[in-house]
Parts: C-alpha cells; structure tokens; sequence
C-alpha cells in the first residue's frame, strides 16, 4: 500500500468512528397523570415544546441526536399525579453544533408546569395551570395560557399572546412581544425592543437598549427606555394612569380625537396637535388637561422631543 493509499484510509476509519459513536435515537413514552398536576423538567440541554389534550395521560418524545452512545440521559419520575423528567449530559465536550436535544410533551388540557433548560427555546400552548419556565439560551413563546406566567432567559426574545392570568417575564438578550393578556404585566429587556398590545391590567415594561411600540392602550401603563424612541397610541379611553419615559430618542402618543387625560409632557420640544389649557414653559414643557382632563399622561424624554397627535 503507497502512502496516498494509507492516507485515505486512515480518513475512512476516521470517518466511520464518528458515524458509529453518535447514536441518535428517539425516546417516546405515556405516563397516566392526574389533570391540574404538575410537569417538572430539568434538562442540561435541548428545546421543550408542550401541546395539549383531553386525555388523564402525559406523552414524551425525546429526540437526541449527535451524542455519543450513553453520553445523553433522560430519566423518568411519576409522582404526585404528575411526572418529573431529568435530563443529563455526562461529559463536559458540547461538540461543534452537531448536537441537539429535543423534547415534546403532550398533557391534559389542565396542568401545571415548570421547566428548565440550560441551552434551547420554550413554546407552550393552549393550557389551563400555572407556568413557570427558565432558559439560558433560547426564546420563550406562551400561547393561549389561562394561568399566571413567570418566564425567563439569558439569550432570546419572549412572546405572550391570548393569555389570562398575571404574566412576568425578562431577557437579557432580545426582545418581547407580549399582547391579548388579561391580567398584570411585568416585562424587562436588557438588549432589545418591546411591543405591547392590548393589556387589561397594569402593564409596567422596561428596556436599556431599544425602542417601545405600545398599540391599543387603555389600561395602567409604565414604559421606560434607556436607548431608542416610544410610539404609543391610545385608541380607547385610558383606564389608568400612563408614565412613559425614554432617555434616548422622542416620544409619539396618538390620541383617539375623544380622549381625556391630564397631560404631561416634557422634552426638547413639545408638540400638541390639541389644544391644552394649562402650563406652558418655552415648548420644552407643556402641563394641561386634553377634553377636560382624565388620568394622568406622562411623557418625558431627556434628548428627543414629544408629539401628541389626534390619531
């Protein structure tokens, strides 16, 4: 055999090693629950993905693919009318992106939930309990939860859409999009933008480095940016008082023309399409009830200029 010979296969060896070391396989399993019980997941990795059914049964689909034979573990615990599920990895070697790690669950209609995952996104779907979800690197979406929420990730954007109940959520690494929640909302970014819909209780959202849209307020509002411009538009009579500040960019507010708030407003300049009978300081300030007055409107920005326009 020449050295060109011995070359290609040593390469084919090579390649035939890794091919018969990753053992992709699939883990599917039923477990009898009792509905309104509780789904534990702790995982070292993968994405979790939660649907719902009529049924007293929790179905699991583990996909694990790209891992050494035995280098991926999933263990399951029924207990309490519920089932806990765990997920190790026995090495410290992540590979080069080839990995990945998924779970499906399948529960009744009613349950609750708490998940953590230490690198892949969050969905869940059309549920009736309490959610409590962690990620270090991935989204988080929630749709449709008749529950409180509380959900967090260090390196991924959040959506909330269709929910009931009180929803609480923070990223430092992307933005939120939360929308349709009848209840009280909390929400913070460290690195992205926020869009806000309609919120039936009080809505307090934060970001340090983009811009707010916040669409169809009514309700209680605190929006604060330390990095990009507000848009804000009021198509309903507000419900609460709104406090809206950003310390990088201009405010927008379109006002419904029937509309009633007491108005603040301040910034590099100020302008009113309404008229506003009250405190006036070189259009840099402008304080007045708007249609006889209502709850209080704040808007201040520290290098940008305000704009009340009749939507």
């Amino acid at each position: 055999m020449n050295l060109m010979q011995s070359r290609w296969v040593s390469v084919l060896l090579l390649v035939t090693g890794i091919s018969v070391a990753n053992a992709d396989q699939t883990i599917e399993k039923s477990f009898p629950v009792t509905p309104g019980s509780l789904l534990k997941v702790a995982t070292d990795t993968g994405s979790i993905q939660v649907s719902t059914h009529n049924k007293p049964v929790i179905e699991v689909k583990a996909e694990i693919d790209g891992f050494e034979a035995d280098d991926f573990s999933v263990s399951f615990l029924p207990e309490g009318g519920g089932l806990t599920v765990t997920g190790n990895k026995r090495s410290t070697d992540w590979g080069w992106g080839s990995k990945r790690v998924k779970f499906s669950f399948v529960v009744p209609k009613t349950f609750d939930l708490t998940l953590d995952t230490s690198g892949g996104s969050i969905n869940i779907d059309d549920l009736i309990g309490t959610v409590k979800v962690r990620t270090s690197g991935g989204s988080l979406s929630f749709g449709k939860i008749q529950g409180d929420i509380e959900g967090r990730t260090s390196g991924g954007s959040i959506e909330v859409s269709g929910s009931k109940g009180n929803v609480r959520v923070h990223t430092s690494g992307g933005s939120l999009t939360l929308g349709d929640i009848e209840g009280d909302l909390h929400g913070r970014t460290s690195g992205g933008s926020i869009r806000l819909g309609t919120v039936t209780g009080k809505a307090d959202v934060a970001t340090s480095g983009g811009s707010i849209r916040i669409e169809n307020a009514g309700g209680e509002i605190k929006a604060r940016t330390s990095g990009g411009s507000v848009d804000v538009y009021f198509t309903q009579q507000p419900q609460g008082d709104s406090e809206i500040s950003t310390s990088g960019g201009s405010i927008t507010a379109r006002l419904d023309k029937s509309i009633a708030v007491n108005l603040y407003a301040r910034g590099r300049k100020v302008y009113s399409d309404f008229p506003v009978n009250g405190e006036t300081e070189a259009k840099y300030k402008l304080r007045g009830p708007i249609n006889g007055g209502g709850p209080e409107l704040e808007l201040q920005t520290s290098s940008g200029s305000v704009y009340i326009r009749e939507d």
